[in-house]
């Protein structure tokens, strides 16, 4: 009877004391940080691409070591932060999901306009007042033109007390990414007004309505594919294709040619005050 007692207890300790290791060291890994963006009721109305470049990392010591540990925390140990993202990529990641959450496109190619940054400081230090520090720098370029848009560094700096309940993992989390959700923020509120005042690829104006032919004449419109063929009409050289050229009234006979493809020929007819289209595509030798 003594001896099932004593198994009872062996177990209940064993429990115990698997218990405690778990609290004590089974936080104790580095912290794996998930940003989420924020609910935006203001999306904007065209969705404007955007490519993220990765975020470049200027801290002096580019380590996943991002502050100290002086004080007790709930469910971790050590006296040092260490979070498992590279903080680089993390950054960049939140510009991307808050691009994405504003109504941006975010894309890999062929975008609208180009995101670059370099984090400058990213650090967390636990004690009595836990302090905080995140800056960053970003420059914006229109894809079109390579002309830089925008330049800025926003930062967040500040402290706070933890609290009677101390600090945890999660604590400590929620504090670093607000942190950085604050800068991230302020950037693209920096960004976007110069974006929506931007003549960028992605705001399509109607074309302007091509003006009518002079008076008398009609007018031949001629494309070819490939393009930058030459044209001649009546065996007369007129220029590369795309061309448009005004005539009197009558039949021509039109021809292109270019090296590589055999050449092409059409017999058009031109009428007063109208347009005569023609796409030729070529066929190569």
């Amino acid at each position: 009877m003594r001896r099932a007692v004593m198994v009872r207890l062996s177990g209940f300790k064993k429990a115990a004391l698997l218990f405690l290791l778990i609290l004590v060291y089974g936080c104790s890994a580095p912290l794996t940080l998930e940003y989420r963006p924020k609910e935006n009721p203001e999306k904007i109305k065209e969705p404007v691409s955007i490519l993220v470049e990765p975020f470049a990392d200027q801290r002096p010591e580019k380590t996943r070591v991002i502050g100290s540990i002086n004080a007790t925390v709930a469910d971790m140990s050590g006296d040092k932060l260490v979070i498992t993202n590279d903080p680089a990529q993390l950054v960049e990641d939140a510009f991307r999901k808050e691009l994405a959450a504003s109504g941006f496109r975010v894309v890999s190619t062929d975008p609208d306009f180009i995101l670059r940054g370099e984090l400058k400081e990213l650090r967390l230090d636990i004690g009595a007042r836990d302090v905080v520090r995140v800056e960053v720098s970003s420059r914006l370029i229109e894809k079109e033109t390579g002309k830089e848009l925008w330049s800025g560094t926003e930062s967040e700096r500040s402290d706070r007390y933890a609290g009677v309940m101390g600090n945890s993992s999660s604590t400590i989390s929620k504090y670093l990414l607000g942190s950085l959700s604050k800068v991230v923020t302020k950037t693209l509120t920096q960004m976007s007004p110069v974006i929506t005042n931007t003549k960028a690829a992605y705001r399509t104006e109607a074309p302007a309505a091509p003006a009518a032919p002079a008076t008398g004449t009609g007018r031949i419109v001629v494309t070819s594919d490939p393009p930058r063929a030459k044209v001649y009409i009546n065996d007369v050289y007129y220029g590369l294709t795309p061309l448009q050229l005004d005539f009197e009234p009558g039949i021509y006979e039109l021809s292109i040619k270019q090296k590589g493809f055999k050449n092409g020929k059409e017999k058009v007819s031109v009428r007063a005050g109208q347009f005569t289209e023609l796409e030729m595509v070529m066929e190569k030798e």
